[in-house]
């Protein structure tokens, strides 16, 4: 399979991206280490590059963040390495399954501030097309696409600042 993308979720635990295939990746994988690759039973894989991000840590049941990830089923999905594939997007309005990953990259941010998921879909270069905002909601489990209304407020990357203060992060 093709290598799409890479997560770590611990110092010994990760989460790797194939085009068809997500492993879970535990302990140390260098030559010798005790390093171990499972995968798990799905037949979807990541899309390519930093199409993911941590949520908010803990999750409600108190262990560590979950990894959240654009399918390349076009669908949005969250992953632990203790959990699985969890599908997030399953049963809702499926305007998002046209992004067409052959002509955007989709980049993820959890935004702290309003509890949620901001996801953008930039198209690649020389395309002549806009990029497309969606944001998933946690506390509704609502995910829609958003809108702008001028292509100069059009995104190429998303990213998270995180200063030293408690309040001062921002997407």
């Amino acid at each position: 399979d093709v290598l799409n993308g890479y997560a770590a979720e611990s110092d010994d635990l990760a989460i790797v991206f194939g085009d068809h295939t997500i492993v879970r990746q535990t302990g140390d994988p260098a030559p010798g280490g005790n390093g171990q690759f499972d995968p798990f039973p799905t037949q979807i894989g990541g899309a390519f590059g930093r199409a993911w991000c941590r949520g908010p840590n803990p999750r409600p049941n108190g262990s560590g963040s979950l990894i959240y990830f654009w399918g390349t089923d076009s669908q949005l999905h969250a992953a632990s390495g203790s959990v699985g594939v969890i599908e997030i997007s399953a049963r809702r309005v499926r305007d998002y399954e046209d992004v067409d990953l052959s002509r955007f990259y989709v980049r993820m941010a959890w935004n702290t501030r309003l509890d949620e998921l901001d996801i953008i879909a930039t198209p690649y270069g020389g395309i002549d097309e806009r990029t497309r905002y969606f944001v998933w909601e946690r506390s509704t489990n609502a995910l829609w696409e958003d809108t702008r209304f001028d292509a100069s407020q059009d995104a190429t990357d998303i990213i998270v600042y995180d200063g030293d203060k408690p309040d001062d992060r921002m997407v």
